[in-house]
Parts: C-alpha cells; sequence; structure tokens
C-alpha cells in the first residue's frame, strides 16, 4: 500500500489502515495503534473508529507481564546467557531502533 504522509479524508483506505496497522503490526492497543494511524493519516472520527477495531478484536494481546520463572543455579561463569531485545524505538540518526541486552549469569569463580 502506497503510504501518503497526513492523507486527509482516506474513508475508501480505512478499512484496509485499521487492518494493516493492527492486525499485521501487532494488535497495537488503542493509544499505540491511535498514534500509529495519526502519524500517517487523518479523517473524522479516526479515534472512535480505532477504538471500536480494538474493541472487537478477536486475537487481543494478554495484558501483564509473564509469570517469574526460577533459574537454577550456575556453576561456571559464561554457563549460561540471556538475551532481549528492546524494539521498536526511536530512529536515531545511524539507523538504529533496536536495543539488544544480553548478561552472563552464573558465580563469581572462588580465588
Amino acid at each position: 500500500m502506497n503510504v501518503i504522509k497526513n492523507q486527509a479524508r482516506p474513508e475508501p483506505m480505512i478499512p484496509a489502515i485499521l487492518t494493516q496497522t493492527h492486525d499485521k503490526g501487532g494488535h497495537y492497543g488503542i493509544e499505540k495503534m491511535y498514534d500509529t494511524v495519526m502519524g500517517f493519516y487523518y479523517w473524522p472520527g479516526a479515534y472512535r473508529d480505532i477504538t471500536n477495531y480494538v474493541v472487537s478484536c478477536h486475537q487481543k494481546k494478554p495484558v501483564g507481564h509473564a509469570p517469574l520463572q526460577v533459574f537454577q543455579p550456575v556453576g561456571e561463569p559464561m554457563e549460561r546467557m540471556a538475551c532481549d531485545v528492546l524494539s521498536p524505538l526511536r530512529e536515531t540518526p545511524r539507523g538504529n531502533k533496536f536495543v539488544v541486552i544480553t548478561s552472563a549469569n552464573g558465580r563469581r569463580r572462588q580465588p
């Protein structure tokens, strides 16, 4: 779909905009979806349309956090590594928009 920045009154495209942004974009909540759509389009009643679309979605993301997990103790440094990705962020001048976080779990060697 060709996106025209801040295109006014895209009524014929509204169903496709909502589907593309919500269903294909990760089932955003109301505020995130509204902010995303308004970055490209505007139409009267957009907040109402977006709210109705998100509320009627049958594949909602679960709300809350993942349950805490108990890690088994490790014996050697660097025996277990953990990695996570923080995204998407505002793009930097160098084109970066992700943060990769790593940590090494283990005990310090005793002298």
